[in-house]
């Protein structure tokens, strides 16, 4: 009955160890967490290095800076298109 205790328990700590492993495995915690973030934010991060964390270290300022850019974007692309819509009206 011993031997199969500490059979079953080495085996089971055995499988926590892979599962350990498996859950810490870089690509499988990105594959966690890439399917919550929008498609702009997921191309950022699939272009990202890892460091000590998953992603950069300065993430969050990659993030914003992103997000700056594509406000600055959008308010281009709305002014041309005012742009036209003036000039259509004018010919």
């Amino acid at each position: 009955m011993v031997k199969i205790q500490q059979s079953t328990g080495s085996a089971l700590m055995s499988f926590g160890e892979a599962m350990s492993s498996i859950l810490y495995e870089t690509r499988t915690r990105e594959a966690f967490i890439l399917p919550d973030v929008t498609k702009q934010i997921k191309d950022l991060l699939g272009n990202t290095k890892t460091y000590t964390l998953l992603f950069e270290n300065d993430l969050t300022e990659i993030i914003k800076e992103t997000r700056t850019m594509e406000k600055i974007s959008q308010n281009i692309k709305n002014q041309e298109a005012t742009k036209d819509l003036q000039l259509a009206r004018q010919n």
